[in-house]
């Protein structure tokens, strides 16, 4: 069903956006007041003015201390975090633990020291990247497909979405970044059946995805890789144990013998440095690389054919084409002892349900808490905790007797919702998984200190 307003495909990047629309029958890639196609991340503040991308970039050196890249490093993520910790080291700017051990960017601003959430950061990367589309279609620009690394968790997934809705744009579906340049690697080279591994590494992060395309149907057969492992972090020990790694668990999870990948298609800035293009040639036995995308734009090409589909466009070559994509991380609730039930595993593809029956462990247990994690790990405590809820009104009924149905479900964007039904009254709860705290966190601000409103931003700069 057509939506209302302009619809955009957006690649938010660690180190540089780039934004796309349909027209005219193809992709066309948005450019800057200056004709630039790529916006570096960067945001700064002084004593006059805001800063965005190049302007922030260039004044960096200078103004180390209230120049903020690599937000998308932070979002979704606790202080605590090991990856946070280690990011830390590399930033001129503060970052400390703020409420819910969320990590806060302190920067001053027109004299005063101001703190801002990486979603408010990314908040006004992509407002740039909006009202720059808007001054290069002269019209509104409304709903965005906006691209997320294939390993992102439901965290950082949901955080992204915050972003977004503070910058005033509807997210029509979040897209994986290898499953999106897998959109620009097969738009206009259909035909038969074939096994493609989509090697993405930019500045901020490695992902690798193996899809089988057939015609009009992509699908995603596994994927995997590391949001700390960008163009930023890297030296030969690392490309030599992660590339290899990770290509290696691919084909595991895949079960797809090496000999049968057809094409290995190279995105992301990071993939022009030679080293890079030379170890996955040589791990497929001196595969030639597919290199007829611009790795650059490739992820923005596949974001923005993915929001004319999903916005209504009619076009010949979008008729059809069916994404399949899987759940990065597996699902489950917790059981007695700390024990991980998984639902949902990883690599599953989405949308997908599945439904657990369970018994209480207690004879006379008034309610049911449900705890849901993601993760691998058979205990939970090693898991990532996503939320949990109570199911009241549970009858009395013996230890052990079945009475609980627990529904997991996450959609296409991989957003999570868990429901429990109790058998004999028919109660029902369900919750989905969001990022409540942080938006509470975020509009409770609006009058404080902090962060004001991006548009406070817009009118003074």
């Amino acid at each position: 069903m057509p939506v209302a307003g302009q619809t955009v495909g957006i690649d938010l990047g660690t180190t540089n956006c780039c934004v796309g629309v349909w027209r005219n029958n193809r992709v066309e890639i948005i450019t800057d007041y200056h004709g630039r196609r790529a916006i570096p991340s960067y945001v700064a503040f002084n004593e006059t003015e805001r800063l965005m991308g190049d302007a922030a970039m260039s004044q960096n050196a200078a103004n180390a201390r209230n120049t903020i890249f690599g937000a998308k490093r932070l979002i979704g993520r606790k202080f605590t975090d090991p990856a946070v910790q280690s990011n830390m080291t590399h930033w001129p700017f503060d970052v400390v633990s703020g409420p819910c051990d969320n990590p806060i960017i302190k920067a001053h601003y027109k004299g005063e020291e101001r703190h801002f959430q990486a979603e408010e950061i990314c908040a006004m990367i992509l407002m740039e990247m909006k009202e720059i589309t808007e001054a290069y279609l002269e019209k509104e620009v409304k709903n965005a497909v906006i691209s997320v690394p294939a390993c992102f968790n439901d965290a950082q997934r949901q955080a992204t979405k915050c972003a977004a809705s503070i910058a005033g744009l509807n997210v029509l579906r979040l897209i994986n970044e290898p499953t999106a340049a897998a959109n620009a690697n097969g738009i206009d080279h259909r035909g038969c059946e074939k096994n493609v591994l989509i090697f993405d590494w930019g500045g901020g992060c490695l992902d690798i995805s193996l899809l089988t395309l057939d015609d009009e149907i992509y699908e995603v057969k596994a994927s995997a890789g590391d949001t700390s492992l960008g163009g930023e972090d890297i030296d030969n020990r690392m490309v030599d144990y992660f590339c290899i790694g990770i290509c290696e668990q691919i084909l595991r999870d895949s079960k797809m013998p090496k000999d049968q990948v057809h094409e290995v298609v190279l995105v992301g800035g990071s993939t022009r440095i030679p080293k890079l293009q030379s170890m996955p040639s040589a791990f497929f036995d001196g595969m030639e690389l597919c290199k007829r995308v611009n790795p650059n734009e490739a992820v923005t090409f596949g974001a923005t054919v993915k929001a004319a589909l999903l916005s209504g466009v009619k076009s010949e070559k979008l008729s059809e084409i069916l994404l399949l994509d899987v759940a990065p991380f597996s699902l489950g609730v917790e059981s007695i002892g700390g024990r991980m039930i998984t639902f949902i595993r990883q690599n599953n593809h989405i949308p997908c349900k599945k439904t657990l029956t369970f018994s209480v462990c207690k004879d006379i247990l008034p309610s049911v808490l449900i705890r849901i994690f993601e993760g691998e790990h058979s205990m939970t405590k090693d898991n990532n905790f996503l939320g949990e809820f109570r199911l009241d009104g549970v009858l009395p009924l013996a230890s052990g007797q079945p009475q609980i149905d627990v529904t997991v479900y996450v959609d296409a964007d991989g957003t999570v919702t868990v429901s429990a039904i109790e058998r004999s009254t028919g109660k029902e709860k369900k919750v989905t998984v969001s990022h409540d705290k942080g938006l509470r966190l975020l509009s409770g601000r609006k009058r404080g200190h902090g962060y004001g409103t991006l548009e406070m931003y817009k009118l003074s700069d």
